[in-house]
């Protein structure tokens, strides 16, 4: 939300100038526009244009849902809504929806969808009134316009609408997904590489239990949410077995003498408070009382990792919890050379979690020339 008028009744709608920083546009739901000026005047003539454009995209998704209006009273048929039809498909396709190898979806991305759908579409004002025979890849366009400077969420919800709508292309109710039509936005490639002197300087500030929780997320080099989730019973015999969750990858990760001494830390420092938990890291009896033997959030693990960087001198924001993963997988790429230790089915996705640049390397087979 845009800050209060107080100090900006003068000006239109959306318009928002502060002193000492620069004047911005925020209109509906979009994020602000930063006008790179300080000067009201020169704002003005900014936002006048930006405005024009606004309403032109506007007039265009109204005039769209009043002739859908028009049409269903001409042929005295009921209009089913973007809106309705999001609703019908939330309670009764998506409780069964499965990925496109026929498994069933995993429940955070189920709850994910229910949440979007609701959120922004069945509460969006022009799907509410929209027809479903009506969308067009320009009304899509206009529906993800707020969410383009947010590539992964942009392209999230487009996956998203594209789904619920195929569906609907299936059962007739429309002639082509609009959404086809529309390309996916560019996400930039994260190459943050933790050096072993800064993920020690970091893991240094945090209590000893959370230090080793990195460690073992750094050994096992999987998602944060997989390796925090592993119970005693999914490690025996020297192995370490789960199933990989994003891409239904069953792994198996034979441990080295130092990943069986974190393995076997956690399991002593559980039996030393007493804790009684299927879960290899939990929570400690120092926090609250609910959380006790509970498994340990990405969240919480995320938020004492980022506290760290900075209590280390770091700058705030420069290395995340999900960036221990690439290390580990680098790390081990450049000891041991390729492996499926990461669970991708792809060689691109085995590149993308490798964040070092590994020389080529080449055996020379050539003497020097002789006469």
């Amino acid at each position: 939300m845009g800050r209060p008028r107080k100090n900006n009744r003068e000006l239109p709608p959306g318009l928002y100038c502060y002193p000492g920083r620069n004047c911005y546009i925020r209109l509906g739901e979009a994020k602000p526009v930063d006008l790179g000026t300080t000067v009201k005047d020169e704002a003005l003539v900014i936002y006048w244009e930006h405005r024009r454009l606004w309403d032109a995209k506007r007039m265009d998704t109204r005039t769209a849902i009043i002739v859908s209006k028009l049409q269903a009273a001409i042929n005295g048929t009921d209009r089913l809504t973007v809106s309705g039809y999001s609703q019908s498909w939330r309670t009764t396709i998506l409780p069964t929806l499965t990925k496109k190898n026929g498994k069933p979806l995993g429940n955070k991305t189920r709850a994910d969808y229910a949440r979007m759908l609701v959120n922004q579409v069945e509460n969006n004002e022009i799907f509410k009134d929209l027809a479903l025979t009506d969308v067009t890849p320009k009304v899509i366009r206009i529906f993800l316009g707020p969410w383009i400077s947010s590539p992964s969420f942009y392209n999230y919800m487009k996956s998203l609408m594209s789904r619920m709508l195929k569906f609907a292309l299936d059962e007739g109710k429309i002639d082509f997904n609009p959404v086809e039509q529309i390309d996916r936005r560019p996400v930039a490639k994260r190459e943050t590489y933790i050096s072993h002197k800064d993920y020690l300087a970091i893991t240094a500030k945090m209590l000893d239990w959370e230090s080793k929780a990195c460690d073992l997320l750094y050994m096992v080099s999987h998602r944060p949410n997989d390796v925090l989730s592993l119970k005693d019973s999914n490690i025996y015999g020297g192995i370490i077995r789960f199933t990989a969750t994003k891409n239904d990858v069953d792994m198996e990760i034979e441990m080295n003498d130092e990943l069986k001494e974190v393995v076997a830390w956690f399991r002593s420092w559980k039996a030393k408070q007493g804790i009684v938990s299927p879960f290899l890291v939990v929570y400690p009896k120092s926090t609250k009382r609910r959380f006790i033997g509970k498994p340990v959030s990405v969240g919480y693990l995320s938020g004492k990792f980022s506290e760290a960087v900075v209590s280390a001198g770091l700058t705030k924001g420069i290395y995340t919890l999900r960036d221990i993963r690439p290390k580990g997988l680098s790390d081990e790429y450049n000891t041991a050379g390729d492996s499926d230790k990461g669970g991708h089915k792809t060689d691109a996705m085995k590149q993308l979690y490798r964040r070092i640049r590994v020389p080529m390397r080449a055996k020379n087979n050539l003497h020097r020339p002789r006469g």
